[in-house]
């Protein structure tokens, strides 16, 4: 029997409908205004997942929160980041971006209105489309759940770059510091890289002082075509390795002479 399981039917804010449409500020990394996702939430429920979805060609950075609370008194339960750049096998910048949360998020009680906002890398004001996944409690099964809130790292900030060799492929890039010190203990849900090019790429996470770093964990992905390459990687089993205080970075590598690779983390603070 698997670890986690539930009988419980996935359900979507909204239903049989296209997503709600949010909208950038105009300034980049700021903002815009929340857009209601559900009125009133119809049980207690978990958030499992956040679908976004736009078909304009800006070449950008994006992040969505997804929020609990009453107009202008939101609180962030979940943050998400994509990189739109290109799609797999595509030429252009459409985007389509599906994160799945290996623990759902336990912080949404009966009647509660769910809303989204988004912020970009510049000072695009495209539409985007955003959908979110969710069960009803009670929850039936063996399934993990939390209350702390999805975060991001970078935050409302460009993804680092791990640079990989330009001279042999599959050569270690150098380590690139994503923080000095946590602030907590972190359990981390996945990552966001994004490599262009036709090249294979592996993206390691790495703690401990700067010369002396220790992998925790491997990312690995493709890119299809010279003009895609984001990967998102939920982890089936989210890495509880990262301790309160500690510096983490990454590095990269690839198949190929090519691009640097971009990465972003999604992440808990403990306790979950």
């Amino acid at each position: 029997m698997p670890i986690q399981w539930t009988s419980n039917p996935q359900k979507v804010w909204p239903p049989g409908a296209d997503g709600i449409t949010i909208v950038p500020n105009g300034t980049a990394w700021v903002s815009g205004n929340y857009v209601t996702l559900e009125a009133s939430a119809a049980e207690d429920s978990v958030l499992t997942g956040v679908v976004i979805r736009t078909a304009n060609s800006d070449n950008l950075e994006l992040e969505v929160d997804i929020a609990t609370g009453a107009a202008a008194s939101e609180t962030v339960i979940a943050t998400v980041k994509g990189d739109q750049r290109g799609g797999p096998g595509a030429s252009t910048n459409y985007v389509n971006i599906r994160w799945v949360f290996p623990i759902p998020v336990d912080a949404i009680s009966s009647g509660d209105r769910l809303s989204a906002r988004i912020r970009v890398s510049t000072t695009a004001t495209s539409n985007y489309f955003v959908a979110a996944q969710y069960y009803e409690k009670p929850i039936v099964g063996n399934l993990q759940v939390s209350a702390q809130p999805i975060k991001v790292i970078p935050s409302a900030a460009n993804a680092l770059g791990a640079p990989t060799p330009f001279t042999t492929p599959w050569d270690n890039g150098s380590w690139v510091q994503l923080t000095a010190a946590t602030s907590a203990a972190w359990v981390v849900d996945g990552a966001m890289v994004f490599q262009g090019g036709n090249v294979e790429v592996e993206v390691d996470l790495g703690v401990g002082a700067g010369g002396a770093e220790t992998v925790v964990t491997t990312f690995r992905g493709h890119g299809a075509g010279a003009g895609s390459g984001m990967c998102i990687f939920p982890l089936a089993f989210p890495l509880d390795a990262i301790g309160n205080g500690v510096r983490v970075a990454v590095r990269g590598r690839c198949s190929a002479i090519g691009n640097t690779p971009v990465i972003s983390l999604s992440y808990r603070e403990k306790p979950l």
